[in-house]
C-alpha cells in the first residue's frame, strides 16, 4: 500500500525504481537545491518562476511537457490529464522528483484512499462548471455553463441573420447566418472534443470578419432610414468599426487556439479575447442606440402625419389649407 511501516505515513514514491528528491535549501535565482535531506513536497516549486528552478527540474518539468511559459501562466501540460499509473516511467521519476508520488499526483488520500479537495476546487472555467452529463455514461461528456451560454449567444446570431435576411431579402445576412451557424456547432462540441470546436469556431469568426469587412464595402449598413443627423451615422460608423476590429482580433486568436491547446490560459491572449470582447459589446450597444433613434423618429413622423391629417395641415404648402382641399 505505499506505507511507510516506521512511521505509517504513505511513502513517497510507490514506483520502482524511482529515487526520492529530498533538500535542505529553498531554491533562488543562484543556488540550486541539494538532492539530500528533508523530502520535497508536493508543491514546493509551483510558487517559483521558471528561471528560479534549478536545472534539473527544469530538465523534470520538461519531461512532463511544460516549457518556461507554460510554467510561469501556471499552464496545463499533457501531463496534467493522465493518471500516475498511466504516465511513463520516465514521467513518474520526473514528476518525482518534483515531488510528487501516486497518492499526491492522483489527489488521493494515503489513508483512506478518498479523493482529496484540490486547492483549484474554487476555480471555475468552461471545463469544471458542469450541470449534467449527456449520452452513454462511459463517454464522461457533460454540459457546462460555458456551454450553454455560448450555444444560445451563437444562435442569437444565427436567428438574427435569418430574420435580416427575409427582412432584407439582402444575400450579406448570409454571412450572420453561416457565422451563427459555425458557432452553434462550435458550442455544441467545446466539451465533448475541443480541438474540432476550435476549428468550428474558427470558421465562425472568420465569417464575421467577412460581414465586418463587408460592412465598410458594398453593404450600406445605415439600417436608419429616417433623415438622421451627422452624428448618428458617425457613431454607427464606429459600430461598424468595433465589429470589424472585434473579429479581426478573435481570427488571430483562433489560430493561436489552433496551434496551442494551452493558449486558453496565457494570460495575453486572455486580455486580448477581454478587448474584443469589449469591442463588440460597444458595437452591440451602438447599434441598439440606433435602432431605438430609428424607432423614435419613425413614431413622431408617424404622429405628424396624423397631425396634418387631423387638422388640416398640409405637408407641401406653408400654413392651412382648407378642408375640402385636403379632401
Amino acid at each position: 500500500d505505499g506505507i511507510d511501516p516506521t512511521t505509517g505515513n504513505a511513502s513517497p514514491i510507490d514506483a520502482p525504481g524511482v529515487t526520492v528528491p529530498v533538500v535542505t535549501s529553498l531554491p533562488n535565482e543562484t543556488d540550486e537545491v541539494a538532492i539530500t535531506g528533508t523530502p520535497v513536497p508536493a508543491d514546493y516549486y509551483d510558487d517559483y518562476d521558471w528561471l528560479e528552478l534549478p536545472p534539473h527540474i527544469q530538465d523534470a518539468a520538461a519531461v512532463l511537457g511544460y516549457n518556461q511559459r507554460l510554467w510561469d501562466s501556471d499552464g496545463v501540460s499533457w501531463s496534467d490529464d493522465e493518471d500516475w499509473d498511466d504516465l511513463p516511467l520516465e514521467a513518474q521519476e520526473a514528476a518525482a522528483l518534483l515531488g510528487y508520488d501516486k497518492c499526491s499526483w492522483d489527489g488521493i488520500d494515503p489513508t483512506t484512499g478518498a479523493a482529496l479537495k484540490s486547492s483549484d476546487d474554487d476555480f471555475v472555467s468552461y471545463d469544471d462548471d458542469y450541470l449534467f452529463q449527456v449520452g452513454p455514461a462511459d463517454a464522461d461528456v457533460w454540459v457546462s455553463k460555458y456551454q450553454i451560454l455560448y450555444f444560445f449567444a451563437a444562435l442569437c446570431f444565427l436567428i438574427v441573420g435569418i430574420l435580416d435576411l427575409i427582412r432584407e431579402r439582402h444575400s450579406f445576412h448570409l454571412l450572420m447566418i453561416c457565422a451563427g451557424l459555425f458557432g452553434v456547432l462550435s458550442a455544441v462540441y467545446v466539451e465533448e472534443d475541443i480541438r474540432l470546436s476550435n476549428i468550428l469556431s474558427a470558421v465562425s469568426v472568420h465569417f464575421f470578419l467577412l460581414e465586418g469587412v463587408t460592412l465598410f464595402g458594398q453593404h450600406k449598413r445605415s439600417a436608419i432610414t429616417v433623415e438622421a443627423d451627422g452624428w448618428v451615422t458617425s457613431t454607427i460608423m464606429y459600430g461598424d468599426l468595433f465589429f470589424a476590429l472585434g473579429a479581426l482580433i478573435d481570427v488571430i486568436l483562433s489560430y493561436f487556439y489552433l496551434l496551442d491547446s494551452t493558449a486558453d490560459w496565457d494570460p495575453y491572449i486572455m486580455g486580448a479575447a477581454i478587448f474584443a470582447a469589449v469591442l463588440w459589446l460597444l458595437c452591440a450597444i451602438i447599434y441598439m442606440g440606433a435602432f431605438i433613434y430609428e424607432y423614435n423618429e419613425t413614431e413622431r413622423n408617424v404622429d405628424t402625419i396624423e397631425d396634418i391629417q387631423d387638422n388640416g395641415f398640409d405637408s407641401t404648402k406653408n400654413g392651412r389649407t382648407s378642408r375640402t382641399d385636403v379632401s
